[in-house]
C-alpha cells in the first residue's frame, strides 16, 4: 500500500493521472480529497513556497531595525 505524507501548513497540487486535471489545495482539503477520493490515482506535489518564506526570520529582523533607525534619522533630519 502506497503511503501518502500531507504536512499542516503546506498547499498541494494534485492531479489526476489519467485526465490530467489539476486541483490546488491547502493540507486539510488534501487529506480530505485523498481520503473520499483513491488518492492512487492522483499525483500529490507540495507547491513551493514564496521567496519570503526562504529569508530566515533574523534577516527580516535586522531588515526591520535598519529600516526603522534610517526612518527615525530621516525624520530627525528632515524636521530639525
Amino acid at each position: 500500500m502506497k503511503k501518502l505524507n500531507i504536512t499542516t501548513g503546506c498547499n498541494y497540487k494534485v492531479t489526476n493521472k489519467q485526465t490530467k486535471q489539476v486541483h490546488i489545495l491547502n493540507a486539510q482539503e488534501a487529506a480530505d480529497f485523498a481520503f473520499k477520493n483513491d488518492f492512487k490515482n492522483y499525483k500529490f506535489e507540495e507547491v513551493k513556497q514564496g521567496i519570503l518564506y526562504n529569508i530566515p526570520e533574523i534577516v527580516l529582523w535586522i531588515m526591520l531595525f535598519v529600516l526603522t533607525f534610517a526612518s527615525f534619522a530621516l525624520h530627525l533630519k528632515l524636521n530639525y
